[in-house]
């Protein structure tokens, strides 16, 4: 039986750097140019690019519903209409040139 690694990454923040659990972030939005972290245990403001954190994610289950927010799938409670509700702390919806299909087929399972 194997366990599967917990992942990390890094993230700058006022003197110095975080060590983040990736299956803690809830989801990450823009905010003012900033990259606002929402955790189980808090919310963290840095500095960086969602395309870049896109990146490291990308096989982490993290999904990008616009262009301002990249959600943890995880934690994805409900899609309604075209809202889609995370850990009931983020309501959000997708861009417009992906629309409701342009959320992942894991929504469905």
């Amino acid at each position: 039986m194997s366990r599967r690694r917990e992942q990390y990454i890094t993230v700058p923040v006022r003197g110095g750097i975080r060590k983040l659990s990736v299956s803690d972030i809830l989801f990450v939005e823009v905010q003012d140019h900033d990259l606002l972290f929402h955790t189980r245990q808090e919310n963290i403001l840095t500095r960086g690019s969602l395309a870049e954190l896109e990146a490291k994610l990308s096989d982490s289950g993290f999904f990008r519903c616009n262009k301002y927010c990249l959600v943890n799938l995880s934690f994805v409670e409900s899609l309604q209409c075209i809202d889609l509700v995370v850990a009931r702390a983020y309501s959000g919806q997708p861009s417009k040139e992906k629309g409701r299909a342009g959320y992942p087929e894991q929504l469905s399972q």
